[in-house]
């Protein structure tokens, strides 16, 4: 846990609202600041971050840092999963089968109201201007060094951050190896004391 703590510390998140939400109220979270770890998670979730939307779903669900609330719980499950993250599936329907139909029902008029300020339809958007924003605060290097793209273009970023939560491997074609040849083999020049005549 101290590990998942000094890695969170040190993500860079200049410009990147939606990290800092997300590692902030993680950071308040394993604390047992509960109420903190609201406030930065929603900060997270107004950027897009699922992480932070599913993390304010599991704590409406279970009542940390507000009353236990499932309908709401499960309609930010529900918006954290708009993307078809598969373990954000998984969590969403697995609270989903705790609830009555009619929870069911009054959820998704609060997920659609959730929406109109989280959804990906707005949020994206609004975390695609701060990444713009700060990437004309970047600067160049006379050594050569440049910037990751992926962290700063909206498209890169978004397929990143995708890829991070699908856990999909792509693996290449196997390789056989070939067969060494005879100049492969060659042999190790002797040590002193290999050359030695006894």
């Amino acid at each position: 846990m101290s590990k998942t703590l000094l890695l969170m510390k040190r993500t860079a998140t200049w410009s990147h609202p939606d990290k800092y939400g997300m590692t902030t109220g993680m950071r308040h979270y394993i604390h047992g600041d509960y109420p903190g770890a609201l406030h930065y998670f929603e900060m997270g979730a107004y950027y897009a971050d699922k992480f932070s939307q599913l993390s304010l779903g599991l704590m409406h669900m279970n009542g940390e840092g507000t009353d236990k609330d499932p309908i709401t719980g499960y309609a930010w499950l529900d918006l954290a999963a708009e993307r078809g993250y598969p373990e954000f599936l998984a969590t969403r329907d697995r609270f989903r089968s705790e609830l009555s139909p009619q929870q069911i029902e009054q959820a998704m008029a609060v997920r659609a109201e959730l929406a109109s300020r989280y959804g990906d339809a707005v949020a994206k958007w609004r975390l695609t201007m701060e990444l713009r924003q700060g990437q004309m605060k970047l600067t160049g290097s006379h050594t050569g060094f440049g910037w990751d793209l992926s962290e700063w273009d909206p498209a890169q970023y978004f397929a990143k951050r995708d890829r991070e939560w699908q856990g999909i491997v792509t693996v290449g074609p196997v390789k056989q190896e070939e067969e060494p040849t005879p100049d492969d083999n060659a042999t190790n020049p002797p040590t002193g004391n290999d050359s030695r005549k006894q």
